[in-house]
């Protein structure tokens, strides 16, 4: 079995025609020659199946066909979308947006292009977060992204046509936020001022100083180990095993796991 292939413009008139054989699960498909159609034009198509066999026991050639199909009408788009608009009120462009673990809703609009269905996305870095959500019939989409990490983000879309072609990438660069770093004050051993003793205890009390979400405090003395406290006991003893010039560092650490940056509270053992 074969099929004959007929394609012509949109008044019906026959511009060619190929027969295909068949190829993987039987199935038929043609290609119609390069800079035939033109873009934006439409076009239509239509197929039958036709058999040719040997009459048996001679030498005579016949032919069986099936009717044709209906014409199948097309309309060709080989033109790209334009670069998307691309908006966040959680993450605003060039700017430093909401905290780094907040979900932040992109909202995608397909600016001057007027068929689109789908944008492209990727988001760099921070992990895999790339994917493809579907317009709505105004051709406009939203997804919602969680930045990982308090570096500076890279949002890349782009606008995918009802024909499949992708547009050029908008690139949309912003910066998560991160928590201001706490505040830590001691009797014993004020900033910046001798006090105590080698082998003394001191208290030192943690404060958030304006970050969100404090569910705890890491810290750690010079190089040494590090230590945590939760939010609810902010007052820790640390006891200088040496006098001179000690560092100790503070940061908080919010209901996401994710850390502020750090304080450096210098303070001189007596």
């Amino acid at each position: 079995m074969s099929a004959r292939f007929e394609w012509a413009d949109s008044s019906g008139t026959v511009l060619g025609s190929a027969t295909s054989y068949p190829q993987q699960e039987g199935r038929h498909c043609t290609e119609v020659p390069e800079g035939l159609f033109v873009d934006g034009q439409t076009y239509q198509w239509r197929v039958r199946a036709e058999d040719h066999y040997q009459e048996p026991e001679t030498l005579e050639m016949l032919s069986d066909v099936s009717d044709w199909t209906a014409w199948q009408e097309f309309t060709v788009d080989v033109t790209r979308p334009m670069l998307p608009v691309i908006a966040s009120e959680t993450y605003p462009a060039n700017a430093t947006g909401g905290l780094v673990g907040t979900p932040g809703v992109f909202t995608f609009a397909p600016g001057e292009s007027t068929d689109v269905v789908s944008y492209k996305y990727r988001l760099t870095p921070g992990g895999p977060m790339a994917g493809q959500v579907t317009a709505d019939a105004e051709g406009r989409a939203s997804v919602s992204l969680t930045p990982t990490v308090s570096f500076r983000h890279t949002l890349y879309v782009a606008a995918v046509d009802r024909a499949g072609n992708a547009g050029p990438e908008r690139a949309y660069s912003f910066t998560p936020g991160r928590n201001p770093a706490p505040s830590v004050v001691s009797t014993a051993y004020p900033e910046n001022t001798p006090g105590g003793g080698a082998g003394v205890p001191g208290e030192f009390t943690f404060s958030p100083n304006g970050a969100q979400d404090v569910v705890a405090y890491g810290y750690r003395l010079d190089s040494g180990e590090t230590l945590q406290t939760s939010a609810d006991t902010p007052t820790v003893t640390i006891t200088p095993e040496s006098a001179g010039p000690h560092t100790l560092s503070v940061w908080s650490i919010d209901a996401r796991g994710y850390l502020s940056w750090a304080r450096d509270y210098d303070f001189m053992v007596n």
